[in-house]
């Protein structure tokens, strides 16, 4: 059960790649996260990182209909789910504390 779990895990995180958008764009999206980044360190991590997770629910949800999925594809969605929510609050959380005009 545990080798399921895990390989869901990593078809989850290297699928990731495949949804994509085209070159362009990612090259567009990357080169903007950048520029945040320098300039507002706090505020471009926390883009990146929901950037990611977005990336991490879609190859998610690729597989096909939620009512079909396998229950180790589904424990494998929850835990990086949980993860992506813990850091994806902790971030906002910073940057929000952080925050100056």
């Amino acid at each position: 059960m545990l080798d399921g779990i895990l390989q869901e895990i990593f078809n989850i995180i290297f699928g990731m790649a495949n949804h994509l958008p085209e070159a362009k764009i990612s090259i567009g999206i990357a080169i903007v996260l950048v520029i945040i980044t320098i300039f507002m360190v706090r505020l471009g991590i926390f883009l990146i990182f929901a950037f990611i997770t977005m990336l991490a629910a879609t190859s998610f949800f690729s597989e096909g209909d939620i009512y079909q999925l396998s229950a180790e594809r589904a424990l494998a969605g929850v835990i990086l789910g949980f993860f992506a929510l813990i850091i994806n609050f902790y971030l906002l959380g910073r940057t929000i504390a952080d925050w100056k005009d």
